[in-house]
């Protein structure tokens, strides 16, 4: 996991220069393709070397396809509508990070022979992050409220990780749960409205400078 993160964080900054060069659609296919070729040779890997190499590999190729969608959309949607596509976009958390640990979970298990299922607290953070990270976007277009709900969220981030750094050992299996309930849904809710307000003030920039 640590391999994968830091090449898909590594190469974000290359990658928006790449598309710059060999067109968006160009990049984004090639690194749906090492995405792809990444993911598959991890999962025929027989040594931890093997599987480290791959996912760095996976990395490079994953990190750059919602830098790309997001690029894509910045360059087609107005700013008043771009929260809801963007938001749309972040749908995509929900199954891939949820859902994919559990079908990964149980391959492991099949492949192994050992009973041990994954542990259905991973879920609820991503899927809670996804679900208001659309809701966030969709009222940023509707009301065109960014303050408000990036304010909000970071007081809910404070409360959340606070709450977080309270569990122990003798903690109630719901409590881990619903701190993490509420960590998603605070960062979900401040992702889009400050990636709105950040390209707002970019777009302006961006503009005064063409009309010097």
């Amino acid at each position: 996991m640590t391999a994968y993160f830091i090449t898909s964080t590594s190469y974000q900054m290359l990658y928006n220069h790449l598309s710059d060069i060999w067109s968006h659609k160009n990049v984004f296919f090639g690194l749906m393709f090492i995405f792809f070729i990444g993911n598959l040779a991890s999962s025929l890997v027989n040594l931890f070397i093997q599987l480290l190499i791959f996912r760095v590999i996976t990395g490079a190729g994953g990190g750059g396809l919602q830098t790309i969608a997001q690029v894509v959309v910045s360059g087609v949607v107005s700013l008043h509508q771009r929260g809801k596509y963007q938001g749309i976009l972040g749908i995509s958390i929900a199954p891939s990070h949820g859902v994919g640990p559990l079908i990964g979970g149980l391959f492991s298990q099949h492949r192994d022979g050992y009973s041990k299922s994954p542990y259905p607290q991973s879920l609820y953070q991503p899927c809670s992050f996804a679900f208001m990270s659309t809701i966030s976007g969709l009222l940023v277009s509707w009301t065109g409220w960014y303050r408000e709900l990036v304010l909000t969220g970071w007081a809910m981030q404070a409360i959340s990780l606070g709450l977080l750094a309270t569990l122990d050992k003798d903690s109630f299996v719901v409590q881990p749960v619903g701190y993490s309930i509420l960590t998603g849904v605070s960062v979900g809710q401040t992702f889009q409205p400050s990636l709105g307000t950040l390209q707002g003030a970019l777009d302006c920039k961006v503009w005064q400078l063409l009309l010097l």
